[in-house]
């Protein structure tokens, strides 16, 4: 090692540089991994923003999480109106069952899924909507509420 610094040491003498110049070069790389005073601050700051980083990745794939939970079908009785999606709430492009119920004073919408009991009910959705009870099993998927139904009891108009 030492014969690589007198290499160094004659080569930069000779480029005119004097001793202290030339020793202050060669033991930079030694201090590069040591903390320069006024630097400090950096460091922390990047641990900090490390940190923050690392909880609010960790808070999405939690919340993430629970929404795939929140997805699984569960048994749900349901009081609404069935109504075509397409012709009555123009919400799509294409006739679709949906049933339109008030939860929390909110409107909320279930597309039925096509299944034997959903073929059977013969009304026309698309000119009028029919006060029914749902049975069923209901889940989300992409932020959109489904229902199984497995069984749709119209309730008379009075």
């Amino acid at each position: 090692m030492s014969n690589l610094k007198d290499q160094l040491r004659s080569h930069y003498q000779s480029k005119s540089m004097d001793g202290s110049s030339v020793d202050r070069l060669l033991s930079r790389g030694r201090q590069a991994s040591a903390t320069r005073p006024g630097q400090s601050w950096l460091r922390v700051a990047a641990v900090l923003l490390l940190l923050a980083a690392t909880a609010w990745t960790g808070n999405l794939y939690l919340q993430n999480r629970r929404d795939d939970l929140a997805t699984l079908p569960h048994p749900v009785k349901l009081v609404g109106e069935v109504k075509c999606a397409a012709c009555i709430l123009h919400q799509q492009f294409q006739c679709e069952r949906v049933l339109e119920t008030m939860e929390g004073g909110k409107s909320v919408v279930y597309r039925l899924e096509l299944n034997e009991v959903n073929q059977a009910f013969r009304g026309n959705t698309c000119q009028r909507s029919y006060k029914m009870v749902a049975l069923g099993n209901a889940h989300r998927t992409k932020g959109v509420l489904f229902l199984t139904p497995e069984k749709l009891l119209e309730v008379q108009r009075e």
